[in-house]
């Protein structure tokens, strides 16, 4: 078991209603020989794609190093296209660097943690809390900062990512665990790296395992992102088969396999603090990272702190109402959810919508 300082890559899968997402848990001082060899495979990439692949040279100009993309390894497209009247099998030695890929991550000896989102965790959301725009937001003077809050209220992302953090800072803390949390760039994940939350909630309770804001980066840039790409697209390609009734092609089913003991079983259930933690973050992303005006955004920004503090510390019973002049909370007496804002736990709060988390069979 794992324990000590690690580095955890976040990435998503995206496909035909499935999503998910998976975190590779490495300690720090495996990365450097795992940096050194998925160098080395990148090195061995470049040299056959500048021999046999006309359509490389651009892509690899100035010394650069293949990104390894998992889709676009496995469906010979982008960088690894080629004309196949040159060499019909072409594609053979694609997945042969993918099965070299994911033997190189298995050395590293990491943790995985994967989680999906299913299309009727949105329905549940809907059907619990309803849309901003027709709750705690129907107020906000600005239709498209309504129009936002909803569509960030309905990504899947949001919500996922927004489990995981807590989910790991749940496992950091049971196994002695602290580190940082890098993600691979995602429209809906920009908010996530500038959220006042986390370092709110690390000054009212400075435990080690409480992780700091994401970093956002392009995979191109950090082996460790194109690994967690690996990954996660092998676990998304089960996870899309098992939800159309097939199985994976045989290779992906292999290469999930030889990935299946370093993940970890059904996350331990976060505490109640993590549960003031994530409905604080995701109020956050929705209120503070969904435009309107200057003048509008530096009322709600005044307020936000405070407010994410009060979640924090007494979020069972806030009430929370957004409207021209700002945001409005405290204890309040018990109205529906759908016509104020309540957080409260015995009604219904954001966190109680939280997906299920699951691993391939």
């Amino acid at each position: 078991m794992l324990s000590g300082e690690v580095r955890v890559a976040v990435d998503e899968y995206e496909r035909e209603g499935t999503t998910v997402i998976t975190a590779l848990i490495v300690p720090v001082e495996r990365l450097p020989r795992f940096e050194r060899e998925w160098a080395r495979l990148q090195q061995e990439m470049r040299v056959h794609l500048l021999r046999h692949y006309p359509f490389a040279e651009k892509g690899l100009a100035g010394g650069r190093l293949p990104e390894i993309h998992a889709v676009e390894l496995y469906q010979s497209t982008g960088l690894f296209r080629n004309d196949p009247a040159r060499d019909p099998s072409y594609w053979r030695q694609h997945r042969q660097w993918l099965t070299t890929a994911v033997e190189i991550i298995i050395r590293a000896r990491p943790q995985i943690l994967t989680r999906r989102w299913r299309p009727e965790n949105t329905q549940a959301n809907l059907d619990l809390l309803g849309l901003p725009s027709q709750t705690f937001a129907r107020n906000v003077p600005f239709k498209k900062m309504q129009t936002k809050m909803d569509r960030l209220f309905m990504s899947p992302y949001v919500w996922l990512l927004n489990h995981t953090i807590s989910f790991l800072e749940e496992h950091f803390t049971h196994h002695a665990l602290h580190g940082s949390l890098l993600c691979d760039q995602h429209d809906d994940g920009r908010g996530f790296s500038l959220l006042k939350t986390f370092e709110i909630a690390r000054r009212l309770n400075p435990h080690p395992a409480h992780l700091p804001a994401p970093v956002f980066s392009a995979s191109h840039e950090h082996s460790l992102l194109q690994a967690v790409d690996v990954v996660c697209y092998i676990l998304g390609s089960v996870f899309h088969a098992e939800g159309k009734g097939t199985l994976p092609p045989k290779d992906v089913g292999q290469w999930a396999v030889s990935l299946s003991p370093f993940l970890l079983g059904k996350p331990e259930g976060p505490s109640a603090y993590d549960w003031k933690k994530a409905t604080a973050r995701l109020f956050e992303i929705l209120i503070a990272h969904s435009g309107g005006s200057n003048e509008y955004r530096q009322k709600l920004e005044a307020a936000l702190p405070q407010f994410l503090e009060s979640i924090l510390l007494e979020g069972d019973n806030l009430v929370m109402n957004l409207n021209g002049d700002g945001i409005f909370f405290g204890p309040e007496m018990y109205k529906p959810p759908s016509e104020d804002g309540d957080l409260s736990k015995d009604k219904v709060s954001p966190t109680e919508a939280n997906p299920q988390a699951e691993a391939p069979q």
